[in-house]
């Protein structure tokens, strides 16, 4: 009976590592393409507002408050040698969202050169109101190489339900 037991205990902590796993990477940077710099990234949770709800490979939010600030984010590390365009792209669906400004239902990036200086709100909007899987998708020529980047899938300032999936970061080739 003792031994059940601890393998009973044995197996919660495994199932619950397992879940706390799923929750901080959601598979939504799962676009495996060759030369995308983010799909095995660790998007998190960013803002104050509602939490995500992560299934097949896509995280959901869904606002009724359009004072909450949302999202996901993650910090992309690429050391350019010489500035190198980038494109970035994702996948997002909607419904009934309202929003005012267009970067805050976005792929949103912050972007620092090898010299420290940054660049911020590079952006690709999606379209509000109601819509299935959209891609919004961006060609960025920086002035300098690019250190890092800070990337957002935002959905802040904003009410409706809207998913995001597929997020592709990657150097022009």
């Amino acid at each position: 009976m003792k031994k059940l037991f601890m393998f009973a205990a044995v197996l919660c902590t495994c199932l619950i590592a397992v879940g706390q796993e799923t929750a901080t990477k959601p598979g939504i940077v799962g676009l495996d393409v060759e030369g995308n710099v983010v799909r095995e990234t660790v998007w998190r949770r960013y803002g104050k507002g509602f939490e995500p709800i992560f299934k097949d490979g896509t995280a959901t939010f869904n606002s009724d408050d359009a004072k909450k600030v949302q999202g996901l984010a993650t910090t992309i590390t690429l050391n350019q040698s010489e500035a190198k365009p980038i494109i970035f792209s994702a996948e997002s669906k909607a419904e009934n969202v309202s929003v005012k400004s267009k970067g805050n239902y976005s792929f949103y990036l912050d972007i620092t050169y090898t010299d420290k200086t940054k660049i911020f709100g590079v952006f690709t909007p999606f379209k509000s109101g109601s819509h299935d899987w959209e891609k919004a998708e961006m060609t960025f020529t920086p002035e300098k190489p690019i250190k890092s980047i800070r990337a957002f899938l935002l959905f802040r300032y904003v009410t409706g339900i809207a998913s995001f999936r597929n997020a592709f970061v990657a150097e022009v080739k």
